[in-house]
């Protein structure tokens, strides 16, 4: 296999030329029968040496490299561990429910023709794995090169980059990054009233689907104006009309063709209000998923609330689900997944794609409760108790796991450099870390409307509503905090004050480390993640 390229299996009887459609990024592989069931060589065997009369022992043909890492052929190997498989006419996995269970989740395709008995399919629907058509190879590799790369990529477009178009003559008002209104006469014709600044270059043989956030009010009439540019002679390749009903939906531009610049200009006419907030451009997954294979996009009621990101690994079907919060993530995607994917139960993850970074996971009560359903409709998909459940997160992601653990009934909650207080944070801004975290004021507003020392009591309160209206009868606490955490230096203590309330009797793990927030971060992970393998093992009989 090339290096850094990405592997591409066909299990079956009989390869099919699908090398030939795939581009250097993408190396294919035909394994035979005979080839997937090679177990790996034990630790320290040696080949036989042995000789005879002075002459060499005759060599047998070499076995093929197995695929896989443990004995029981449950595990695959580092490399294959994220590739994509294509199971086709008579593979020995459609057999073999234990090997097919060790297969990537959400990269699995099948021939949609295949005979296939409950249990295979019963497998495959928890991987979320993609019949697919092998009648046009051109067509399959086509969507394997523009769907199918390996890695994530998203932004939001940096919102210093809004300019006001120089015919809009009425007023706009900004809310610090939390989104600009504009509000008069846009004229009777269609004509520039936003735009960003700077071209966004995009690679070759790439999707991206953009999505803008935006809300109108009045008599005015919106449109998004997407250009390609040819950067050889900067002519326009490719350009997009887009009503306001499909901005939250994926507006995808290809790049076929070359490399381009990426153009976005908003058009109105008519008179009222506009009001705007992300746009969010990311290398797109089509119908496959947003920017995980199998990632999905939980939309809040009203477009400017925006939305979260959520992806499912089914792992070895065995309990418990765990999920995991992402932290404050300027790029959006998902962070954690190599972790989760290592410990091989099932696992959700939740990414919050709202303002620079975040929004610590609240919302309005539909998205809240998108979560919620999220979460207990997996644990019911598997076939779990809704206690065979572990909500866990660092940082920005330790508010989503407390927050929602008091919606659900978690065995186990593990968070580290834990931050709860939104509106303590943002008003520590004023002193203790000046100018650092501008995103707090940003959630003060997008909430409550105003960066207030009464929006951020009301913020706090709304946080500890739910957490204290949570039953938490028998959910053990596993709680790394900075004894000198700028941030919010109280919320362990807080944390601790609530549960001794409760006379509960919960199980309190607790280590606190010195620094600030954004420090020793390395042994904070290590330790969070020695919770999690003690969790898995004395709660649920896990081994590592």
């Amino acid at each position: 296999m090339a290096d850094n390229a990405y592997p591409v299996l066909q299990l079956g009887t009989q390869a099919i030329p699908l090398q030939e459609h795939l581009t250097k990024d993408f190396a294919f592989e035909f394994i035979s029968n005979a080839a997937f069931n090679t177990a790996p060589t034990p630790p320290g065997a040696q080949p036989d040496k042995s000789e005879s009369e002075g002459e060499p022992a005759e060599k047998p043909d070499q076995p093929p490299i197995s695929l896989w890492q443990n004995a029981g052929m449950t595990q695959l190997r580092r490399e294959y561990a994220t590739g994509l498989f294509i199971i086709t006419e008579g593979a020995a996995v459609l057999k073999q429910p234990d090997q097919l269970i060790g297969l990537p989740a959400n990269t699995i395709m099948y021939d949609e023709t295949l005979s296939l008995t409950p249990e295979i399919i019963h497998i495959l629907d928890l991987k979320q794995a993609h019949p697919i058509s092998l009648d046009h190879l051109d067509q399959l590799g086509e969507q394997i090169v523009l769907f199918f790369y390996p890695a994530q990529w998203g932004i939001r477009v940096p919102f210093g980059r809004i300019e006001i178009a120089d015919g809009f003559s009425g007023s706009v008002m900004q809310q610090g990054s939390v989104g600009v209104t504009l509000k008069g006469d846009f004229g009777r014709d269609l004509q520039p009233a936003v735009y960003w600044r700077g071209s966004l270059g995009i690679g070759q043989m790439e999707a991206i689907a953009i999505s803008i956030e935006c809300e109108t009010a009045g008599d005015v009439e919106v449109w998004a104006k997407l250009q390609m540019v040819n950067p050889q002679n900067f002519q326009i390749a490719q350009k997009k009309l887009i009503p306001l009903s499909a901005f939250r939906d994926d507006t995808i531009l290809d790049t076929k063709a070359g490399f381009r610049f990426v153009n976005i200009t908003l058009m109105a006419k008519g008179s009222g209000t506009v009001k705007i907030r992300q746009v969010h451009l990311r290398r797109s997954r089509g119908s496959y998923g947003t920017m995980f294979i199998g990632g999905k996009r939980l939309k809040a009621v009203k477009p400017l609330d925006g939305e979260l990101l959520s992806y499912f690994d089914a792992g070895d079907l065995k309990p418990p689900l765990s999920v995991y919060f992402s932290g404050y993530r300027s790029a959006e995607g998902f962070e954690g997944n190599f972790m989760m994917k290592a410990m091989r139960n099932p696992f959700l993850l939740f990414s919050d794609a709202r303002l620079e970074g975040g929004a610590f996971y609240l919302g309005d009560p539909q998205l809240e409760n998108q979560v919620v359903e999220m979460i207990q409709a997996t644990l019911k998909r598997l076939g779990f108790r809704p206690d065979e459940l572990i909500l866990s997160g660092l940082s920005m992601g330790t508010l989503g796991a407390l927050y929602y653990g008091a919606k659900l009934d978690p065995r186990a909650i593990l968070v580290g450099k834990p931050l709860i207080n939104l509106g303590t944070i943002a008003e520590n801004g004023r002193v203790r870390r000046s100018a650092d975290f501008a995103t707090a004021f940003d959630m003060l507003m997008m909430f409550n409307g105003s960066a207030t020392h009464e929006s951020a009591e009301k913020i706090n309160q709304r946080i500890w509503r739910t957490i204290s209206g949570g039953k938490f009868d028998h959910t053990l606490f596993a709680i790394a905090h900075m004894l000198d955490d700028d941030y919010e230096h109280h919320a362990f203590d807080e944390i601790v004050k609530w549960l001794n309330r409760r006379q509960q009797h919960n199980r309190v793990l607790h280590i606190g480390l010195h620094g600030r927030h954004n420090d020793n971060t390395n042994e904070v992970n290590a330790w969070f993640l020695r919770q999690y393998h003690m969790i898995l093992t004395q709660e649920f009989g896990r081994s590592f």
